[in-house]
């Protein structure tokens, strides 16, 4: 899966899509536990990956590379909750993939599936597999 840029995530107010039961049961507890951006960050940066959680705070400095991956408050909350713990990070896949074609279906009310496929590193009839799902059309609203 593309690797997405940290913009896509900080700069973006939305909301991810609604937790789905195939969602893994650390990433549903990584939801209540760090904000939407701060997740993204998370799977992105540690997806695939054994994570060993600081047993204190006080091991969380600026140059730490979790504060340096989802900032200083989402590591805190992950210490206070995982303490000394090593974590087997999900690459999140299904939730990339869940916002992305939310985004495309977004999108594709305003732009074309050519420039939706190229943005995205998909097929244009990728494209429109992924906005007939959602019964998306042009000139009409998400249904």
């Amino acid at each position: 899966m593309q690797q997405l840029g940290l913009e896509f995530f900080a700069e973006q107010a939305e909301e991810l899509p609604p937790v789905a039961d195939r969602d893994p049961p650390i990433v549903q507890h990584l939801r209540r536990l760090l904000t939407d951006a701060e997740l993204l960050l998370f799977l992105q940066n540690y997806g695939g990956q054994r994570i060993y959680i600081p047993k204190c705070e006080s091991a969380l400095t600026s140059d730490h590379p979790l504060v340096q991956a989802i900032g200083l408050k989402g590591a805190q909350r992950l210490v206070g909750a995982y303490r000394g713990d090593t974590l087997v990070v999900p690459r999140g896949q299904a939730m990339f993939r869940r916002l992305r074609d939310k985004r495309i279906c977004e999108e594709y009310l305003c732009t074309t599936a050519a420039e939706l496929a190229s943005r995205y590193n998909l097929s244009v009839l990728h494209v429109y597999a992924i906005v007939g799902k959602h019964g998306v059309k042009k000139g009409t609203t998400r249904r």
